[in-house]
């Protein structure tokens, strides 16, 4: 690695083969837990920026890793969804529409930060919606299938992410990644995806009062954000903060990795996407 870089990281942590990855490549390991405030001050002070990756439903747990930075006095990258995207299914629903925009409130005249709206993890979803390593032939669909989502790689969003955390231009601003190519509803995956394989799917449409009945349950927050990104569009059409950069507005020469649509469609073979 380029930079000494730490990675913070719970005790019992089941994320091994990432957490061995990172030390191979040279990262410091500690562990941890977010609320020992003490210790994660402590770890704080050894760097100069703290990216922040805890996703729904842990957004609120980064209150805590905000608290820290404020008495650390770095920076801080932190993603996001976007504000008021956080919809109407359980357990999205949960999180109060203030602690959507927490790098403002929070951090505002403490400590430099940058939000990062990176959308959809492209191959956590895809794998997720047309689930190709169990060989079925019904796709599940939530909603009409006709809203649009933003399906980014996660190479690609973790590419970009480095080059906001380290360019002295992006403090204090909002980033969001997502790219027209990146742009795509549920059946338009899945013809792509029928063309790839050559096979055809049969679709078992989810309407949202069954969304809602489910959500409770045990896969609750993948039902809920499978539903609130594609049945409500979320994450492709809100409207955005005046101040929001597109990032590759602001990067012009970054070339994505992988494309839901065209050439380099991320869409793996079905002998590849369980490592995905």
């Amino acid at each position: 690695m380029v930079n000494p870089t730490y990675v913070f990281s719970r005790p019992n942590s089941d994320k091994t083969e990432i957490i061995n990855e990172f030390q191979y490549m040279g990262a410091i390991i500690v562990k941890g837990e977010i609320g020992d405030h003490d210790k994660l001050v402590l770890v704080l002070r050894e760097v100069d920026v703290v990216i922040s990756v805890l996703p729904y439903p842990q957004v609120l747990e980064q209150l805590k890793i905000l608290e820290a930075i404020k008495v650390a006095e770095i920076s801080a990258i932190g993603f996001w969804g976007g504000r008021g995207q956080s919809g109407r299914i359980a357990p999205l629903r949960s999180i109060p529409r203030e602690e959507e925009e927490y790098p403002a409130s929070h951090l505002s005249g403490k400590s430099p930060y940058t939000s990062v709206s990176a959308n959809c993890c492209g191959a956590y979803f895809v794998n997720y919606f047309l689930r190709p390593f169990e060989q079925k032939q019904e796709i599940t669909v939530y909603g009409s299938g006709d809203a649009k989502a933003v399906l980014n790689y996660e190479v690609d969003i973790g590419i970009l992410t480095i080059k906001v955390a380290t360019d002295p231009r992006t403090c204090n601003r909002v980033f969001i990644y997502r790219p027209s190519a990146n742009v795509i509803s549920q059946l338009e995956l899945i013809s792509l995806w029928e063309k790839k394989t050559g096979k055809v799917f049969k679709i078992v449409h989810v309407p949202e009062e069954e969304m809602v009945s489910l959500s409770p349950r045990a896969h609750a927050s993948n039902v809920g954000k499978s539903a609130t990104g594609y049945r409500m569009g979320v994450f492709s059409f809100v409207k955005q903060d005046d101040e929001a950069v597109e990032c590759l507005l602001e990067y012009p020469s970054f070339e994505p990795c992988l494309k839901a649509r065209g050439n380099t469609m991320a869409l793996p073979h079905e002998n590849e996407a369980a490592k995905l």
